[in-house]
């Protein structure tokens, strides 16, 4: 059976290898054609983008076309769009001649994680961006070979760490932010809708956003060794902080990473303590940063969202407990990553109540260090992100 699959990879990537060579010869490139790719599918920065593109831009027309892994789906479920959508390959692992046609004759291909055609492989003339999906502190492994014309990181603070990370040269990094920080700065109706609901009687809602501690991914680095959720360590802590939260009367809305295993935790014993996934955003048609401007604070450790949420400027806290076993294990981009944490330094349960009473008082004495840190954290903008980036990049 190996040696079948293995025969049958071989004529997939010769099917696709010659497919391309003879698309790549018979397109011509169109100026106002833009490819995306995202992971998930139709998600994150290149959905941001993609909705800039095809609905803010006057007296300018831009086809958009997504790849996703089934464009019937997405067909069915936006009709009346004017995004084009595409099957990033077949059944039998082809990539379809209408795919490599748009994707081909594209000017600009935006991507979060990687391309579908790799830049080598690409028309001359075309220009491949990496949107990237966050910059936080934790430190990567492993071979990271990407080609690319450029890539995004929120601000000056990232261009160093992201071009070893790369192995690109620094002015092939764009600082200036990401376009998905335009759903704070610009939430829907919906998503103020959505939170009214959420908060309902309680006087503070803080979101806490752990970054993956036991992922489903398979990992180079020792994720297993991680505590399974910081601060709380079992069921009797997680009870004990949602009975003192209703004498604050404070709401804590607990969004789970994507790619974590299961917790072993009750949360629906829970009465004060909220847990949300991403389905839960997509059913109410809402985005989690959209949420973001209306909430009280941001509970978090080494994740990129710590940054992000500095275009808020609410308080952040962040969890450290398990700080020497990250360490050790994963590393960091930072000498001293603490110095980059303009907030309540975590360590236990205690720790975690006092972050939650100075919210609750109102009391926010890390603001200024805020604003220190996101003058080099995250470019700032006028207007809007997206807008910026476009510009940057001379798409507008």
């Amino acid at each position: 059976m190996s040696i079948i699959k293995s025969i049958l990879k071989s004529v997939r990537l010769l099917i696709n290898k010659g497919a391309l060579s003879i698309f790549r010869k018979m397109v011509t490139i169109k100026k106002d054609e833009i490819v995306f790719i995202s992971t998930p599918d139709y998600s994150d920065n290149a959905l941001a983008l993609s909705d800039y593109l095809s609905e803010s831009i006057a007296g300018k027309t831009y086809n958009c076309y997504w790849l996703v892994d089934d464009a019937n789906c997405y067909r069915k479920k936006y009709t009346g769009t004017s995004i084009t959508f595409l099957t990033k390959k077949n059944k039998l692992g082809i990539m379809p001649l209408k795919t490599l046609k748009y994707h081909l004759q594209a000017r600009f291909v935006f991507a979060t994680h990687s391309f579908l055609i790799p830049q080598e492989q690409a028309k001359p003339g075309q220009k491949y961006i990496l949107l990237w999906h966050g910059c936080g502190f934790k430190a990567k492994t492993g071979n990271h070979y990407i080609q690319f014309d450029k890539a995004l990181v929120p601000g000056p603070l990232f261009v160093e760490s992201k071009s070893k990370y790369w192995k690109v040269s620094p002015d092939k990094l764009l600082p200036k932010g990401y376009p998905r920080y335009d759903w704070m700065l610009h939430p829907s109706q919906e998503a103020k809708q959505y939170y009214t609901e959420l908060k309902k009687d309680y006087d503070k809602v803080i979101f806490w956003l752990p970054t993956v501690r036991n992922s489903i991914v398979e990992r180079k680095y020792p994720e297993s060794v991680i505590s399974q959720f910081p601060i709380l360590a079992n069921t009797k802590d997680w009870k004990d902080v949602d009975k003192w939260l209703s004498t604050v009367n404070i709401l804590l809305v607990v969004k789970l990473h994507n790619t974590q295993k299961k917790y072993d935790i009750p949360f629906e014993e829970f009465n004060n303590i909220k847990v949300v996934e991403n389905k839960d955003f997509t059913k109410a048609g809402v985005k989690l940063y959209e949420l973001f401007p209306f909430t009280d604070g941001l509970i978090s450790d080494y994740s990129s969202v710590s940054f992000d949420y500095l275009v808020v400027d609410k308080p952040i806290c962040y969890t450290l407990d398990d700080y020497k076993t990250y360490e050790n294990t994963r590393g960091f981009v930072f000498d001293n990553p603490l110095d980059y944490m303009p907030g309540h330094h975590v360590y236990n349960v205690q720790e975690l109540k006092k972050y939650l009473e100075d919210v609750k008082n109102g009391l926010d004495e890390y603001k200024q260090r805020r604003k220190e840190i996101k003058e080099i954290a995250v470019t700032n903008t006028n207007t809007s992100y997206c807008e910026q980036i476009l510009k940057a990049l001379e798409v507008l």
